[in-house]
């Protein structure tokens, strides 16, 4: 697959659709909302939410430079969320987790009505579950599969999985920027776009482009939720000094149950443009991955102290360069106690198994206090 250069016609053409239509969308509803604004006059509320999530990991590739097992504070996170009005909210997110201070979340969000809303900041952008799910609820440990001391994916590096792919390509996870969302007909359809830099969070942004995601979900009953996402990545072309080239990726998701006793399933698919892997004209790569997480959530007769139990299984599947020897199979069997609300406690194995070399493995036993 090619890249989708700046210069071509039908890539300008739809960035300067995608910019002034979201322009178009936030001052068609500027007056409305800032008169209800106006008219709102209770008292600013302030919430305040943490999480702290500690863990001990070990790895198959121990040696001088990887001990064989560590302790460490994976997430310590506080939370301000901020309601000003009815019009006027807001998140501010600082982190610490596994050595480094920084920002997760930061915005200020206008609700304009149940079916518009915008979002100035940094914040997720719009694409597939596994990286838009909160850490507090992820059915496992690592979302990307973290083995520690095993680089093998192309460009992206560590062990190969959707989330991985998508985190490190930039076209999932935090940005800075512009998002509108909101539900439509009765709530079951979902929409959310961005306009962001591309840089990725706590970050200048590195060029005059920006980058576009997108997606929509629709709600089948209480417990089917269906996705389609899309995103179109800025970035500076190594290979040809193109400092606005474009990547694209796209791909759909499933989610069958909630957090609730009973059958749990996450599945999605995601094929698009490894940029970070060039070849000799500056053409990137092709990365196909499919991935999907099971659990069965058991509710304990003593609901007090252990609310539940859950085992769960993730297969993880990807080809981050179209070449046979960078594929690879991730295997995660894992087991869940939940007790009240989101705190649990969590045991994961994973299994990464390339196409060529040796499988590695690492066992991983976490923590989660939320308040």
């Amino acid at each position: 697959m090619n890249s989708a250069k700046s210069r071509d016609p039908g890539v300008a053409g739809l960035r300067v659709a995608l910019t002034a239509a979201l322009a178009l969308a936030v001052s068609v509803c500027a007056s409305e909302g800032l008169a209800q604004a106006q008219e709102d006059s209770r008292p600013v509320r302030i919430t305040l939410v943490g999480r702290v999530q500690v863990q001990w990991n070990t790895t198959s590739l121990n040696g001088e430079d990887q001990p064989s097992n560590e302790f460490e504070i994976r997430r310590a996170r506080m939370t301000g969320l901020v309601r000003i009005n009815r019009l006027i909210s807001g998140v501010i997110m600082p982190f610490f987790g596994q050595g480094e201070v920084g920002l997760a979340d930061a915005y200020v969000r206008f609700s304009f009505d149940t079916r518009f809303g915008v979002l100035l900041g940094q914040f997720k952008r719009p694409f597939d579950l596994f990286v838009l799910e909160s850490s507090n609820r992820s059915l496992v440990i690592e979302r990307v599969g973290t083995i520690r001391g095993v680089n093998d994916c192309p460009g992206v590096e560590g062990v190969c999985s959707l989330p991985r792919l998508t985190e490190n390509l930039q076209f999932a996870n935090r940005d800075i920027g512009l998002k509108v969302e909101g539900f439509l007909g009765i709530g079951k359809v979902k929409y959310e776009a961005s306009l962001t830099n591309g840089s990725g969070a706590n970050t200048t942004d590195e060029n005059n482009t920006k980058s576009y995601s997108a997606r929509i979900e629709y709600g089948i009953g209480q417990r089917v939720r269906l996705g389609g996402f899309a995103g179109l990545h800025d970035f500076v072309n190594d290979v040809t000094g193109d400092r606005g080239d474009y990547a694209f990726a796209f791909g759909g998701d499933v989610e069958w149950g909630t957090y609730s006793p009973g059958f749990h399933l996450q599945a999605g698919v995601v094929l698009g443009n490894n940029w970070e892997v060039l070849d000799a004209e500056g053409n990137p790569a092709t990365f196909f991955t499919v991935e999907a997480i099971g659990a069965y959530r058991v509710a304990t007769a003593r609901r007090r102290r252990v609310s539940s139990i859950e085992p769960v299984l993730r297969v993880s599947f990807s080809d981050p360069a179209d070449l046979d020897r960078t594929q690879g199979f991730l295997v995660t069997p894992g087991f869940i106690v939940n007790f009240q609300r989101l705190n649990r406690l969590a045991v994961n194995f994973d299994l990464w198994v390339p196409t060529e070399g040796p499988a590695e493995w690492s066992v991983k036993l976490q923590s989660y206090m939320v308040f």
